[in-house]
């Protein structure tokens, strides 16, 4: 009897798929989405929220909301949330992939997942038009929603430099997801091995071990310190002979290094770096960057600084110069006001703001729309794209969702006028806290001056820089882990890397 309920148990689930479901299995599938509009709502439902992205702000809303009250659903074409403070430390070894991730689906009460891209929205409808990211099943499908929460993040910017896009990959990596660390790492002890081989030219050797990185940021300079003491501890134990050969640049168009730390910080950086042998060059552009089809060990970026060109044949380019928006966003809010950067504009309350000729002819589902992070920008108080921000962003959406009283959340279906009276009785307001970076060496660097009054913010008191600052680098993030497993496995890699040295395998 048991046997028989087993075995007919799946053949009734199997009648009873929602459309989701079926198309989640990937079965091809005509049903219409849910139909959005007030009318036609079925009655005494939780309101359903969906969110896209799976970054700082995605992850930590969908974290943070009261599952019980909502239906909440994400999107992402990223089934994992990446602490992205630790990236530059996965890239070499310090730091394995899997202890700075943590899989969506882990989130306790998330309804649904969707790893799709989010291509446009229907505003009038309150549909998401999503399609999977897998090459086999391209088919499009729609998810509805009664509150939209965009949070998608941003892509790296190459500024159109001519080779850096067409290369990305190849011989240009860009360092902004857990695949590209994985890349990176692949690629250095390529360049070593390559080298290695003793028929390999010297002068192609010199060119395999010039390691260059473009951008003066806080991920630029903390790859920099990661890449030099790979180099330095572990590189040298075991290719000895290649130490003459072994070149680091950092390249920055600006005049200074860390340019939203306090401005002695960069220049105390700088001074670290030129004193350990690596190049650093400010006030230099990366023209492009020059792949010789013919030949193909002739591989160089141009720069040109003071007027003059220079040829700097790499092996490894970490492009890590800005940010742009997602496709989603350039396309999909055409009917939003845009900041700078093509950033989403947002009220206090951080909902996004059409424009007064858009399509949205609904003026309450225009309440219905919050954006978050990097890709939203409050025009009276801009803030920098930063992990910061989207947590307190974050924060500050779920608490309000989560303060509904349970007895009116199944009203927020139909009318949002309770949610935006809590909204906007207390409006959004960011928190500056203190700002950390390192530079390898056991160094790092601690910047108080975001929370100084603007008459005394150059004082040389606002910063600290040593051991102890690189230790509380690493205590405030290894607290920010959002899992026991994570905490647990952070130390332990770090107490790995400092006793054994890092892993070098290439696979």
């Amino acid at each position: 009897m048991i046997r028989s309920f087993k075995r007919a148990l799946p053949r009734f689930l199997l009648k009873n798929q929602t459309p989701s479901s079926s198309l989640l299995q990937g079965q091809k599938s005509n049903v219409r989405a849910l139909s959005t509009t007030d009318t036609n709502r079925p009655s005494g439902r939780k309101p359903k929220i969906v969110v896209v992205g799976s970054g700082w702000g995605g992850y930590l809303f969908t974290l943070g909301i009261d599952k019980k009250k909502y239906d909440v659903q994400m999107i992402s074409p990223s089934n994992h949330f990446l602490f992205t403070p630790l990236l530059p430390s996965s890239a070499v070894g310090t730091l394995e992939f899997r202890a700075i991730q943590e899989p969506v689906r882990k989130i306790s009460g998330l309804s649904e997942f969707y790893h799709a891209k989010a291509l446009s929205v229907d505003f009038n409808q309150r549909v998401v038009e999503c399609q999977s990211i897998f090459e086999h099943d391209k088919e499009s499908f729609q998810v509805p929603y009664d509150y939209l929460v965009v949070s998608s993040g941003c892509k790296t910017n190459t500024f159109n430099t001519p080779g850096i896009a067409e290369n990305e990959g190849e011989q240009v990596w860009f360092l902004k997801h857990l695949y590209h660390a994985r890349q990176i790492r692949n690629r250095i002890v390529e360049c070593f091995e390559r080298a290695a081989i003793h028929n390999t030219e010297e002068k192609e050797r010199d060119r395999l071990l010039t390691f260059a990185i473009v951008g003066g940021g806080p991920t630029s300079v903390e790859f920099v310190g990661e890449l030099h003491d790979l180099v330095l501890r572990d590189m040298k134990t075991y290719y000895p002979d290649l130490q003459k050969h072994v070149s680091v640049h950092l390249i920055e168009a600006g005049p200074r290094l860390l340019p939203s730390f306090h401005p002695d910080l960069g220049d105390l950086v700088k001074r670290r770096f030129e004193k350990r042998g690596i190049g650093v060059k400010t006030n230099t552009a990366v023209k492009s960057m020059v792949v010789n089809e013919e030949n193909a060990r002739e591989k160089y970026i141009v720069l040109e600084s003071d007027g003059k060109e220079i040829h700097l044949p790499v092996g490894l380019l970490v492009w890590s110069a800005g940010l742009e928006q997602v496709n989603f966003v350039k396309s999909a809010f055409n009917d939003f006001k845009k900041g700078p950067g093509g950033r989403i504009v947002v009220s206090d309350c951080l909902l996004a703001q059409m424009l007064e000729t858009g399509a949205c002819n609904d003026p309450p589902s225009q309440e219905r729309v919050f954006a978050i992070g990097d890709c939203a920008v409050n025009l009276d108080t801009p803030l920098a794209p930063l992990a910061i921000v989207a947590k307190q962003q974050a924060n500050y959406i779920s608490k309000a969702f989560n303060s509904i009283p349970e007895d009116a959340v199944q009203g927020l279906v139909t009318d949002s006028k309770l949610l935006m009276q809590t909204l906007q009785q207390k409006p959004f307001g960011f928190v500056p806290l203190f700002s950390m970076v390192t530079f390898g060496s056991f160094q790092g660097a601690i910047d108080f001056s975001a929370l100084a009054p603007s008459a005394v913010k150059d004082s040389k008191n606002l910063y600290l820089h040593g051991i102890l600052s690189f230790l509380t680098w690493r205590s405030a993030y290894w607290g920010m882990q959002t899992s026991v497993s994570n905490k647990l496995l952070i130390p332990m890699y770090w107490f790995k890397s400092f006793v054994f040295g890092r892993d070098i395998s290439r696979f």
